[in-house]
Formats: C-alpha cells, structure tokens, sequence
C-alpha cells in the first residue's frame, strides 16, 4: 500500500498483528508520514522503526507506541534523537509527540540521548516505563521546557523514582498544563519542592517560575508524600 499512496500523512495501526518485514516494506516507500501510531504492535521490532525514521523522520510530529516492547528500545530512542536533514547532516526531528509508555526495554541509557538537545516536545508519556529513573527523565524533559505541556509518567513504582531529579526540570517547563505522576508510591516531597522551587533571572533578578498554566494534576497513591 506504500508504494500505491506514497502522500500519507497519518497512519493507525493500533494493535495490527503486523509483522516486522510487512511494517518495513509499507514505510519503505513513505516520506511525509506526520503521525504513526504502532501502539500495541507486538510483531514491530526496532530494525523497523529506525528504517521507518531514516525513510520518514524529518516528517514526523506524533508517534504512539505504547506497549511496543520490541520496537521501543535504546537504540530506536537514539536513532529518533538522530534524525537529520539527508542535505545539511543537520538535527530536523520535529516531534511533539512521544508516547513510548509501557515500553520496558528502556532505561537511561536510551533517555540520555536527548541529552544538550532541544524538541518541540508538547506531550510525554513514559507511564509504565519500569526500566527508567527520576534522574534519567531529565534528559528529555529538559529537552523541551519551552514547549512541554503535558506529563504523564505515571505508574513507575520502581526505587529508581526516589531520585528527584526530574521535579527540577519539570519546574523549568513554563507552559506545564497537566501532570500525572499517579502511582509512583517511591516519589517524596523532595520532587515537589524541586518543581515549586525553580528559578529564572531577569534583570539581574532571581525570580521564581511557578506553574500558572497548570490545570490538571493526578497524585493517587503517592505513598510517600506528607502534608
């Protein structure tokens, strides 16, 4: 079907049993894809999703693939941290975005790839991530804190979620909407008094950001939080 629509824009293919060499040979020939969804596509491995991104990915805005354990992995986070202008050998990923929840293979070696690099990242879900830690999340939330206004990375029950580190750069994301963090019965105070506390300067003055565009915030079973 690729070859024979090669000006799609959006595909769904929400829990398709379609295999690996199906998958590749349909983005062989697509190169204006903007939104894929592959969520709970068992048979799609990473050699598909990165022949999918070095065909596609300077197109692509929104990816969905919850629960694609064999195709969410280290090595497809960093090839979609890669993408690059065929021309210029220049970063163009322009993703907003990223649904990878339930996605076990990842840990931080994978979310360390988007380490020094900027997204225009409005929406995060790493809900379910159990690979991943608090310190690692800084990566791609820091990323994208002029942009980012949906997180949701709830149940994460792993120790790992002790580290507070991402409370920090979520505080830095100035158009922060909605937060979910549900779940995470590791997480303590120390995550929200980093996210309440961050600091800009302006003027020569230190002042505090807030979260004045925050609406929504889901903190069920949060068993390690005081008053």
């Amino acid at each position: 079907m690729g070859k024979l629509a090669p000006n799609l824009k959006e595909i769904s293919l929400k829990r398709l049993s379609i295999s690996n060499t199906s998958f590749k040979e349909l983005v062989h020939w697509l190169h204006k894809v903007e939104k894929l969804d592959i969520s709970e596509c068992p048979l799609i491995e990473e050699s598909g999703l990165i022949h999918f991104f070095e065909k596609n990915g300077e197109c692509l805005k929104e990816l969905s693939a919850s629960n694609c354990q064999d195709a969410i992995t280290n090595n497809t986070l960093k090839a979609l941290t890669d993408i690059k202008d065929e021309e210029e050998e220049a970063p163009v990923c322009i993703i907003t975005f990223l649904d990878i929840s339930y996605c076990k293979r990842v840990t931080d070696e994978g979310l360390a790839a988007f380490e020094g690099k900027t997204y225009p990242l409005t929406t995060l879900n790493v809900t379910g991530c159990n690979g991943i830690s608090g310190k690692g999340l800084v990566h791609p939330i820091m990323a994208c804190t002029a942009t980012l206004e949906h997180f949701i990375g709830g149940l994460l029950d792993q120790e790992e979620m002790k580290q507070a580190d991402f409370g920090k750069a979520l505080g830095l994301c100035t158009h922060l909407k909605s937060l979910d963090v549900g779940g995470n019965k590791h997480m303590t105070d120390e995550f929200f008094n980093h996210l309440t506390s961050q600091e800009i300067e302006v003027d020569g003055i230190k002042v505090k950001i807030g979260l004045s565009e925050l609406h929504t915030v889901k903190l069920n079973f949060l068993e390690n939080l005081n008053d």
